[in-house]
């Protein structure tokens, strides 16, 4: 069986634009991957009280923010309904990429 790990920790790293959530949950996000980033291999495979590695851990986390909100029609969708997709600046030049 193959492993799926690499797909995981790719998905993981470094910051994503996360528009949709509040400043506090994008702090928490950047906080969490600056944990990942920078604690040695031996405390992120410490098992802390759950049972669960504290990698294992702060990626849950990660995935509960990045997963809070549907990127379809949560807020941010809702705030920008009336914002064209292309702005005003940018329509003469993707106009003429059509043609």
């Amino acid at each position: 069986m193959k492993s799926t790990n690499h797909k995981k920790d790719a998905f993981h790293q470094g910051p994503k634009s996360i528009c949709s959530n509040s400043p506090a949950r994008r702090n928490k996000l950047k906080d969490l991957q600056r944990q990942l980033n920078l604690l040695s291999s031996i405390e992120l495979n410490t098992v802390t009280s759950s049972g669960l590695p504290l990698r294992e851990v702060l990626k849950n986390e990660v995935d509960d923010i990045v997963a809070s909100e549907c990127v379809f029609c949560g807020e941010h969708m809702i705030a920008c309904i009336d914002k064209p997709f292309i702005a005003d600046e940018d329509w003469d030049r993707v106009m003429k990429e059509w043609e």
